[in-house]
């Protein structure tokens, strides 16, 4: 309960803000790493968390030093070139692009151009973006297993994006499931934008699609 609020008051309160900071679903990912850290002994399954013992700082100078080689050796770029790509304001979709353009040729087949790769400093990052491109209007939603990863479900829940469940059996998601989900859906006046799906070890079922 809240106290009436005084003319003139301009306090900040949370029930003023964005619903989405009162959901205890986005405090779920800090309670799962909060209880890893506390018995850092268990194994978790539920936050997806690298394995401690592999984690290695001396990669990240590695991975540097590997990608400063690839800019003298195949760009011809100067150190000051070098030290201002690295440490200074650059394009905001990456500096990386094209590497992983040319990782995606060789090792998946897959064929795209630097300029449509966008880098994120996370999954959860580009989760919103795509979610807040494809999602424009409120009656657009969101496809989805439940329960699904909380990243997912929190990202649309900060932009309102609802969920739409789909079911999720010992295999997977079935594509005749995906396409009822999507009828019903539009029956109830809804569009269809996205599917989200983890096809190997889906957070939190565990389940690996053939």
């Amino acid at each position: 309960m809240t106290s009436p609020t005084p003319a003139g008051d301009t306090a900040l309160r949370i029930e003023d803000l964005h619903g989405s900071l009162r959901d205890p679903v986005l405090d779920a990912m800090n309670f799962l790493n909060e209880v890893v850290s506390r018995y850092p002994e268990a194994i978790s399954f539920a936050p997806g968390r690298p394995y401690d013992p592999l984690l290695d700082p001396g990669v990240i100078t590695d991975c540097l030093t590997a990608y400063t080689d690839h800019l003298r050796r195949d760009r011809g770029l100067s150190e000051p070139q070098i030290n201002t790509l690295l440490m200074q304001y650059g394009p905001t979709a990456g500096i990386i692009r094209e590497p992983i353009a040319r990782s995606l040729a060789e090792d998946e087949g897959i064929d795209v151009p630097p300029e449509a790769i966008v880098v994120t400093v996370g999954a959860q990052e580009g989760m919103l973006l795509v979610l807040r491109a494809l999602c424009a209007g409120p009656d657009d939603v969101l496809l989805a297993p439940s329960p699904c990863y909380v990243g997912i479900s929190g990202a649309a829940r900060l932009l309102d994006i609802p969920l739409f469940p789909v079911p999720e059996g010992e295999h997977g998601i079935d594509a005749a499931d995906v396409v009822d989900a999507a009828r019903r859906a539009r029956a109830q006046g809804l569009r269809p934008r996205a599917l989200y799906l983890v096809p190997d070890f889906a957070n939190p079922s565990g389940v690996c699609m053939t």
